[in-house]
């Protein structure tokens, strides 16, 4: 027979309680102080008072169960583990950086002005950030580099922008001068970020190449030869006209120019393009989007169109000469026609073409609604 028990605590007026477990595997229990022994599946003894006896308890809720568990095996409610654990792990996160808890941003801008010659080109290069180029003074480039640290905390923030650097070179081939611009990002640990805002002011008429990897490009009423290209970002061209050598891998290019020879290209985003094209042969190539083409009322163009998969939707209509009162045998000319390519001249002798290729993405070319 085995009897076990646990000693009542200070000042417990309640004598203990006995358990007995004998040679036959019976279970029984006993207070010291009661008389008998009761085992436990037995009623309860007449001993027991009756005030005993009326009281009563609430069932205990799901809530209040897990934390008498948790307190019987020695350890913490669950409810205040658990919020504790919130409370650590979005600490953790913060001092990393990768919770924006009280995020701090510090901005630190740069200035440079360069007098430049004429027939001078540009070029600028950044690493995270959009960059605007816009019209100018004639003779003059101010490139302005807004930097940017993001940071958990304002010395940490002021630290990371500071640490952006600016460069310039100037340098002339076959007497022709080409300024380049550079912005390079410093080492950022991962939850911190840096990145930088690029603004160009320089003559409408002068070539640039500009090259954003993870950033937007936005010119405005340019005149010159324009090259971008971007890994992940936009590119949006309006006014202005020229020649336009354009490449997004991931990203929309949107053009709005006169008289313009593009070449654009995007691998996922959409392709647009508004005005009139000039003399020469234009491409719009995409790969996983679509293309959409609105010209000039007056625009005379070769146009070569094909997708994939996809459709092609044009209102364009070949002129023809009336052929006489009563039913014109093109009565549905007029209605759009879904193909997935299409070979059409606008215009007589047109000395300017466009070739557009689509995979995955729909084409739609039409004319600008006259005024």
């Amino acid at each position: 027979m085995f009897r076990f028990g646990k000693p009542c605590k200070r000042g417990h007026q309640q004598d203990p309680l006995i358990v007995v477990i004998d040679e036959r595997g019976r279970v029984s229990s006993e207070r010291l102080g009661e008389p008998g022994i009761r085992f436990l599946d037995d009623e309860p003894s007449s001993a027991v008072s009756t005030s005993n006896k009326a009281k009563t308890t609430e069932p205990p809720n799901a809530e209040t169960r897990g934390d008498a568990k948790a307190k019987a095996a020695g350890g913490w409610p669950v409810t205040t583990l658990v919020f504790l654990g919130v409370v650590v792990g979005g600490v953790a996160l913060n001092e990393v950086g990768l919770l924006d808890l009280e995020r701090s941003r510090v901005e630190s801008p740069v200035v440079k002005e360069f007098e430049l010659t004429t027939g001078a080109s540009l070029r600028v290069e950044s690493f995270n950030g959009p960059i605007q180029v816009r019209r100018g003074a004639s003779d003059m480039v101010r490139c302005e580099v807004v930097r940017i640290g993001e940071a958990p905390t304002q010395q940490a923030a002021r630290a990371i922008a500071e640490g952006i650097v600016v460069e310039t070179q100037r340098e002339e081939a076959e007497g022709v001068e080409r300024l380049t611009l550079k912005v390079s990002a410093p080492d950022v640990q991962p939850g911190f970020s840096a990145l930088a805002e690029v603004r160009v002011e320089a003559p409408a008429d002068m070539a640039i190449d500009l090259k954003a990897q993870n950033g937007s490009v936005d010119v405005r009423d340019w005149n010159g030869q324009v090259a971008v290209h971007t890994n992940n970002g936009s590119i949006n061209i309006r006014g202005g006209r020229g020649q336009y050598l354009l490449a997004s891998r991931n990203g929309s290019v949107m053009v709005e120019a006169r008289d313009a020879v593009v070449q654009a290209s995007t691998d996922n985003g959409r392709i647009e393009f508004r005005g009139d094209f000039a003399p020469g042969e234009s491409k719009l190539e995409n790969r996983n989007g679509s293309i959409k083409v609105k010209l000039s009322p007056n625009q005379s163009i070769e146009l070569d169109a094909s997708t994939i998969n996809g459709s092609i939707k044009t209102d364009l209509v070949p002129k023809r000469p009336h052929r006489g009162p009563g039913r014109d045998p093109d009565h549905d000319r007029d209605r759009p026609k879904h193909v997935t390519s299409l070979i059409k001249t606008l215009g007589e002798h047109p000395q300017a073409s466009l070739v557009m290729r689509t995979i995955n993405g729909s084409i739609e070319v039409g004319m600008e609604r006259r005024d």
